[in-house]
């Protein structure tokens, strides 16, 4: 009879760290024999909100390279539990983040006769080695280098304004690059640590799912068209994603990964070269996060609108080229620290409340939700809203005249999720 105490452990263990390391060694010191459960790609999405770097097989190899769990297997695709009935182990061991795999997980296991005993294990350093932070460390732009993905689309008329305006500019050093994407040639150019990478794509941007798993990027810089019934010129920038339906690209209620500090730095200083360049009439305006593609890359949209004179328009190409290089080369840790992450919510679909946010406080905003978007919003979508961030929101900003009916409804989400709020009146000017 086999009396050895079998430990049961379940990640993603996807970008492995110290904290990784720690936290199996202290589980396999709990028993006598440990299992490590890695979660399917498929549920990696549904639990985590973005898409792992690394697949499920590549995951599992990293684990069993460490030679500590003594046996290493894939989880089930759709009963996340089934594992746990079929292994029978005396202990689950969590971590001290572990929430949304643990949520009412005694109650569930007793449902199914099965009574291990559930031990949450002390964290190791989260300060420095926590999955989440290290992902986003990567956008808060350490000395480590950076990687941009410029993309435009043949389709769009905008998209190859701003191209030829990145191109024929001396100044931003592009080049030819012997790299063919989508059958057209890419162009690279470098700004200290940073990379920048200009790909032209066959199709719409906005059809550009998962666009992340071809292009190898740390941020994605869309620049499009806009386009409106008013036909009003105008510059905006926006992250893409639907809290509804996929009408316009992208996955239904699904929202991309947002970037709030490059969306914040690229629209502080899309407002002011604008000012310098003669152009006028044009509203400059943050947009509510709205269509397609879905990536799991952090992605922002900077747009020329809203018709065909102003998409072939080369003052306002410039003025968009300009900008995108001055965004980046604005990246930088100092930079970021400055700004507090937010999301948002209420008001029209572009967010005058929220522009004189972005451009005179210390406010971050990644996705906004807009007043015709909130009758379906649920917990789950406004999770995605602070999940779905390179850097992690701390505050919801609220347009309070402009949330509707669902002020209540809201109130009770953030409420439920223990999760700060700031009516737009209350922010103060910082800039």
């Amino acid at each position: 009879m086999n009396n050895k105490a079998k430990v049961m452990v379940f990640g993603t263990f996807d970008i492995l760290h110290k904290g990784h390391r720690f936290f199996l060694q202290s589980a396999k010191n709990k028993g006598d024999q440990l299992i490590v459960v890695i979660a399917r790609d498929v549920n990696v999405g549904k639990f985590k909100g973005m898409a792992a770097v690394h697949d499920e097989n590549k995951r599992k190899e990293n684990i069993e390279a460490l030679n500590i769990a003594d046996r290493v297997i894939q989880g089930d695709e759709i009963d996340c539990y089934s594992v746990i009935e079929s292994e029978k182990p005396d202990i689950i061991c969590l971590g001290y983040d572990q929430n949304s795999f643990s949520q009412n997980l005694k109650e569930k296991l007793n449902n199914r006769d099965l009574h291990p005993k559930i031990i949450r294990l002390e964290a190791y350093e989260p300060h420095k080695y926590k999955s989440s932070k290290i992902r986003a460390d990567n956008l808060n732009h350490n000395e480590k280098e950076l990687n941009i993905a410029v993309i435009v689309s043949k389709k769009d008329p905008a998209g190859m304004n701003i191209k030829e305006c990145l191109i024929e500019n001396s100044d931003y050093g592009f080049s030819e690059s012997k790299e063919i994407f989508d059958g057209t040639k890419t162009y690279k150019t470098v700004i200290g640590n940073k990379k920048i990478g200009l790909y032209t794509l066959e199709g719409e941007t906005v059809y550009a799912d998962e666009l992340d798993k071809r292009i190898k990027a740390d941020a994605f810089i869309f620049a499009t068209k806009h386009q409106s019934a008013a036909k009003k010129p105008s510059l905006t920038i926006h992250t893409p994603g639907n809290f509804g339906k996929a009408e316009l690209g992208g996955k239904d209620r699904m929202l991309s990964v947002a970037a709030p500090v490059m969306v914040k730095t690229a629209f502080m200083i899309l407002d002011s070269n604008y000012n310098k360049s003669g152009l006028e009439g044009h509203d400059i305006s943050l947009e509510a996060t709205h269509h397609g593609p879905c990536l799991s890359t952090a992605s922002m949209f900077i747009e020329i609108g809203s018709d065909h004179e102003e998409w072939i328009n080369s003052s306002a190409g410039k003025v968009i080229a300009e900008t995108i290089m001055d965004t980046v080369k604005g990246l930088s840790p100092d930079n970021a620290k400055k700004f507090v992450s937010a999301i948002a919510f209420g008001g029209t679909h572009y967010c005058s409340n929220f522009n004189g946010i972005m451009l005179h406080s210390e406010y971050a905003i990644g996705h906004v939700c807009a007043k015709y978007a909130m009758d379906g919003l649920d917990k789950a979508m406004v999770k995605q809203m602070i999940e779905r961030s390179c850097v992690k929101p701390t505050i919801a900003l609220i347009d309070w005249k402009g949330l509707g009916k669902n002020k209540e409804k809201l109130l009770s989400i953030l409420h439920e999720l223990e999760f700060e709020y700031k009516k737009t009146r209350e922010t103060k000017k910082t800039f």
